[in-house]
C-alpha cells in the first residue's frame, strides 16, 4: 500500500468517508439528493455555519456560501488538524497519507456502510406541467395578476413593461409563482431549461424563493434585455444572483438623473442575467464564451459570498482571456446588501421626505400608463421617472 498515489486515494476513498473521520455527521434534515454533514456541540446540537455538502458527482464538497471544493486529498490537506494524525508543524501531505491508509485498512464492509447514497432527482423540467400567463402591455387584467409579486420588491410597471418578455406566472398544481425562464447561453435549441421562482409576499414581509423542480441550475440562467438584445450580440452584460436585483438596478439607473440619454439606450440595450443563487462555472463560462465581446457588469450582493462570486468571475475570465477592463464590479451605495434592497430603500425616503404614506392601494400606487406613478417624476423630461434619487450623486461604474 506504501505505493498508493494521490489518485489511487482519491479513486479508493470517498469524500463521505473523510467527513465524517473528521468529525462530521450525516444532516439529514437536509435530504439525500446532496448528502450535507455537519459538526456538533458536547450537548449534540448542530453547530451553525459549519456544514459540507457533497457534490452531484460524489468526489468533491463544499462548505456554502463557499464555491471552493475539496477533494479527499485537499480536504486532508487543508484541515489536518481534523485528523489523529495531524499535528502542529507537521507536513500536511504527510497527514494526507498517513489518513489515507489507515482508511483503506478498515474492513471493506464498514467503509461501505458510512457512505450515503444521494437520491436522484431522475424527473426534468418539463415546461408542459406549466399554466403560464404572460404580462400584456394592452391587457390591465393580465398586469393586476402580477401586483402581489412585484409590489413588495418596489419594481414599478414602467420596469415590468421593459422586461415583459422575461418572466411569467406561472401555475404548477395548486401554486403559483413569478417564474424567470432559465436558458442555456449559446444553446437557443435547448428552449427553456427551468424557471427562477419567486412567491406572494407573507404576512411578516419574507416570500418564497427557489427553482422549478428539474431546473438545469448548473448551466442555465435568466436572460433579459429591454431592447431585445441577443446575448451574442451584448456590449454589456449585467450580472447579479437573483432578477428582482437586475430588475431594481435597472430601475434605479433609469430613473436617476445621472446617465446621460447615451448611456440610457446603453442601459436599454444591455443583457441582464440572473444565476438564481450561487453561480457555478458552467453557468459564468456560458456567458463569458456567448458574449464575446461584452464588458461584463458585476451586481453580486455586498456580503461576502458576493465578493466571492465576484473573484471567482474574474477568476475564470483570466482563463478565457477576458480583459480585465472588462469586467466591472457595481456596488450598491453604502449600507444596502443588494440592489433591490436599494430600490426599497430609496422609495422609503422619497415617500418619507414627500409625506406619502406608504400603505397606498396597490391599483392606485401600480395605475395605468397615463397615470403618474406614485414614486417618482420624470424631472428631465426623458419620458423615465426619476424614482426615489437622493440629494447625494450616485456614481455607477457602468458610466465607464
Amino acid at each position: 500500500m506504501a505505493e498508493l498515489t494521490f489518485d489511487d486515494y482519491k479513486n479508493r476513498i470517498s469524500i463521505q468517508e473523510v467527513l465524517q473521520d473528521a468529525g462530521y455527521h450525516f444532516y439529514r434534515r437536509d435530504g439525500l439528493r446532496y448528502p450535507s454533514y455537519v459538526r456538533l456541540d458536547d450537548e449534540g446540537r448542530r453547530i451553525r455555519g459549519d456544514k459540507y455538502i457533497v457534490c452531484a458527482n460524489g468526489m468533491a464538497c463544499f462548505q456554502p456560501p463557499q464555491q471552493r471544493r475539496y477533494n479527499v486529498i485537499s480536504f486532508i490537506a487543508e484541515h489536518p488538524n481534523l485528523f489523529p494524525e495531524g499535528r502542529v508543524g507537521k507536513d500536511p501531505y504527510a497527514v494526507v497519507n498517513e489518513v489515507c491508509h489507515r482508511l483503506l485498512n478498515m474492513p471493506m464492509e464498514d467503509r461501505q456502510q458510512r457512505i450515503v447514497e444521494p437520491l436522484k432527482d431522475t424527473r426534468p423540467f418539463n415546461l408542459g406541467d406549466y399554466k403560464m400567463e404572460k404580462w400584456e402591455a394592452d391587457k390591465w387584467e393580465s398586469q393586476t395578476k402580477f401586483f402581489p409579486f412585484f409590489k413588495h420588491r418596489g419594481i414599478t410597471r414602467q420596469t415590468q413593461r421593459a422586461f415583459t418578455n422575461s418572466f411569467l406566472l406561472t401555475t404548477y398544481g395548486t401554486r403559483q409563482n413569478l417564474s424567470f425562464p432559465m436558458v442555456i447561453p449559446g444553446k437557443d435549441d435547448k428552449g427553456i431549461v427551468g424557471f427562477e421562482e419567486r412567491g406572494r409576499a407573507r404576512a411578516d414581509g419574507t416570500s418564497y424563493k427557489g427553482m422549478a423542480r428539474g431546473s438545469n441550475a448548473s448551466e442555465g440562467l435568466w436572460l433579459g434585455s429591454p431592447n431585445g438584445t441577443k446575448l451574442q450580440d451584448a456590449k454589456r452584460v449585467f450580472l447579479f444572483e437573483s432578477a428582482y436585483d437586475a430588475m431594481a438596478f435597472y430601475q434605479l439607473l433609469m430613473g436617476g438623473n445621472n446617465l446621460t440619454y447615451k448611456e440610457k439606450n446603453e442601459l436599454k440595450s444591455g443583457i441582464y442575467a440572473s444565476t438564481g443563487g450561487n453561480p457555478s462555472a458552467r453557468q459564468l463560462e456560458g456567458l463569458m464564451r456567448t458574449a464575446k465581446e461584452a464588458t461584463f457588469h458585476l451586481g453580486f450582493d455586498m456580503d461576502d459570498a458576493g465578493k466571492t462570486f465576484a473573484e471567482q468571475f474574474k477568476a475564470l475570465g483570466r482563463r478565457e482571456q477576458i480583459p480585465e477592463s472588462r469586467i466591472i464590479r457595481e456596488e450598491c451605495s453604502p449600507g444596502y446588501k443588494d440592489f433591490n434592497e436599494e430600490l426599497l430603500g430609496t422609495i422609503k425616503k422619497k415617500q418619507s421626505q414627500d409625506d406619502t404614506p406608504d400603505d397606498k392601494d396597490e391599483n392606485v400606487e401600480l395605475a395605468d400608463e397615463e397615470k403618474k406613478e406614485q414614486v417618482g417624476y420624470d424631472m428631465d423630461a426623458d419620458g423615465n421617472l426619476e424614482l426615489g434619487e437622493s440629494d447625494e450623486t450616485k456614481h455607477y461604474k457602468m458610466r465607464r
